[in-house]
């Protein structure tokens, strides 16, 4: 038997990870991460380390393991050299594809860039990974095959994705120059702590590894874990990529929540493995670790893992019921000054289209439409048909209960308003629960794959073949729903920064004569804070960019750009603050620009275009 290796090493590197993110959590809020907190962080995530290696984990982390990337119990058949092939050969295309759509103008999708032949070529590769995964039980396969799912935001977006990256960016930077940033909070800390550690100690740039840090930790441990988990139970790897038809789009890209998202995957995964040591001191640093991110997802990972250990019905109880409140009225009180209970939002939970049937005249959006439409009846007929299968097994009780619980917390997170919110955030909190009981099922899909495969797997080739292209389909589907779309049924509407967006506020900055504030939207107040950082507060905490956007001056932008760009709308903006010269910015693609800048043009002193009037300046 020929056999590739693979080491415990990788489960020692995410151990340091979260040894890291704990403690840098604990430094930065009760001191700062300047050079003594940085060495103050090294030494007690040393200790932790030490202290799991001698008492727990037996140095089972720092010695090679036997553990086979790719299992070949038999000569190796022509037509199986000629796939291994040809499945690497279609890695290196779609490489080739990526690296050739960078994205520098301002766009709402990576599909507007990247060509529609990386759909065909995703799927012939993604048939023979499966294939090889089956075939071979390989693991190498599988990682091959994440890696292409979920990097593709790090291919294409250059210049960053997403209006919280650059602001969680800027906050990076500060924290970087001056070691913390004011005032201080209970979230966010080990985020900030994780990345500024591992600037300061491998001299990495800090934009790059707040820019992959969550898609690359997902492409190695998600797998890494799901096997583990299947290894458990005595089940082959392949199951693994069952995962890719579930939405888990929060993998593409980093934010801190959605580092928490990865780490509450990691602990639902590994607490479902066995019961050793080893096992138990890494869910204890998962936990550790979700913590120090965000409540929302810290907390319920810390009562899963509550589960795993209570024994008696009212401790069960009461973790449930913890489940259910906590959350929910942690936030209402924390918000108590700007909190008040509406009706619950339902459609955040089945959505508004749900029985719709797609109409338009484009045949592959109406088939990958017709899935994404009615997902919830799909994923809610996998979850009953894999209770079905478990009924008589207790090992997934507590995940389905606790799915429930924090699905009825969700709905009860809707029922609070929060004015300090803009009106499309307002149901963020509650998706983030409904988020976190659907990724507390991720064993069941994984053992029910097994078992849908398996029931089918003495089938004729024909049945194998049908089975294998409906997985593929799908999952290619997925692909395009993971990214943010610009399509004739959805327009995800979050335009990325743009080159023309940089050169704009570059040109503001050092043209500017004196104290001064921006009308601008989201996008180009991100790239004021990638390139200024936190730069400028005026008085009652306004920054001279329209940040946020729950603030006044994002509402004066809203005015001069859906009703008149006039001085008294401008006017009234910069008495607000007490300065004399402003800027209103408009972006070519924002709706109704041609006459916002026809009549901007007659009421400044002045303007600039940029990158062919993609972006005007007007100076007030």
């Amino acid at each position: 038997m020929n056999k590739l290796f693979v080491s415990k090493i990788i489960e020692l590197k995410l151990a340091i990870i979260l040894a890291l993110t704990s403690t840098s959590a604990l430094v930065y809020f009760n001191y700062q991460l300047n050079h003594l907190g940085i060495i103050w962080s090294l030494l007690l995530s040393s200790l932790i380390i030490f202290i799991l290696a001698y008492f727990g984990l037996n140095f089972n982390l720092f010695r090679s393991i036997k553990e086979p990337l790719i299992v070949i119990t038999r000569p190796i058949s022509f037509i199986n050299y000629f796939a291994f092939t040809v499945f690497y050969l279609l890695a290196i295309s779609l490489t080739k594809l990526l690296l050739s759509s960078p994205a520098t103008s301002a766009i709402i999708s990576p599909w507007e860039i990247i060509p529609f032949q990386f759909f065909y070529l995703y799927f012939i590769f993604l048939a023979l990974g499966f294939y090889l995964t089956v075939k071979f039980n390989s693991k190498i396969t599988i990682w091959t095959i994440f890696l292409f799912t979920f990097s593709l935001i790090m291919f294409v977006y250059r210049l960053g994705y997403g209006y919280d990256f650059f602001i969680h960016g800027a906050s990076l930077k500060l924290i970087d120059e001056t070691g913390q940033i004011l005032p201080k909070n209970l979230y966010y800390n080990g985020y900030y702590g994780l990345i500024t550690l591992l600037h300061k100690t491998t001299l990495l740039p800090l934009f790059w590894l707040h820019q992959v840090l969550v898609p690359l930790l997902a492409i190695i441990y998600i797998p890494f874990y799901s096997m583990k988990y299947l290894v458990a139970k005595q089940l082959p790897n392949w199951p693994t990529l069952i995962l890719l038809i579930l939405p888990l789009s929060f993998l593409t890209f980093t934010t801190p929540q959605n580092f928490g998202y990865l780490l509450f995957c990691l602990l639902v995964l590994n607490l479902n493995t066995d019961n050793t040591k080893q096992t138990t001191l890494i869910n204890i640093l998962l936990v550790a670790a979700g913590l120090s991110i965000h409540p929302i997802s810290g907390i319920p990972g810390l009562l899963l893992f509550g589960l795993n250990f209570a024994s008696k019905k009212w401790q069960k109880s009461l973790l449930y019921l913890s489940a259910i409140f906590l959350v929910p009225l942690s936030y209402y009180f924390s918000s108590f000054a700007n909190a008040k209970l509406t009706w619950p939002n339902l459609s955040m939970l089945v959505g508004d289209k749900l029985f719709t049937v797609p109409y338009k005249f484009n045949l592959f959006l109406n088939t990958i439409y017709l899935l994404y439409f009615n997902q919830i009846i799909l994923i809610l007929g996998l979850i009953v048909a894999a209770f079905y299968l478990h009924k008589t097994r207790l090992v997934f009780k507590k995940n389905y209960l606790l799915a429930v619980s924090l699905t009825l917390s969700g709905l009860i997170m809707s029922m609070i308003s929060n004015s300090a919110l803009i009106n499309y955030e307002q149901a963020d909190y509650a998706a983030r629960l409904f988020t976190l009981s659907f990724l507390t099922l991720l064993p069941i899909f994984l053992e029910l794959a097994y078992y849908i495969y398996h029931h089918q797997k003495h089938a004729n080739l024909i049945i194998k073949i049908i089975f294998v292209m409906i997985f593929t389909t799908i999952t290619t589907a997925n692909l395009y729903f993971l990214y943010p779309r610009n399509d004739e049924y959805f327009n995800s509407r979050g335009v990325s920064v743009g080159q023309a967006d940089i050169e704009a506020v570059t040109w503001i900055n050092e043209h500017a004569k004196q104290d001064f504030i921006v009308l601008a939207n989201q996008q180009v107040s991100a790239a004021a804070l990638h390139l200024y950082g936190f730069k400028k507060y005026f008085k009652n905490d306004i920054f001279y960019y329209p940040i946020p956007t729950g603030g006044p001056l994002y509402g004066y932008y809203l005015e001069m750009v859906y009703e008149s760009p006039n001085q008294s709308t401008m006017n009234q903006a910069k008495n607000l603050v007490g300065v004399n010269e402003s800027y209103f910015v408009i972006n070519k693609y924002w709706t109704d620009s041609a006459r916002i800048i026809e009549e901007a043009k007659t009421t400044s002193k002045e303007y600039k275009s940029f990158d062919n009037g993609e972006v005007y300046v007007f100076k007030y």
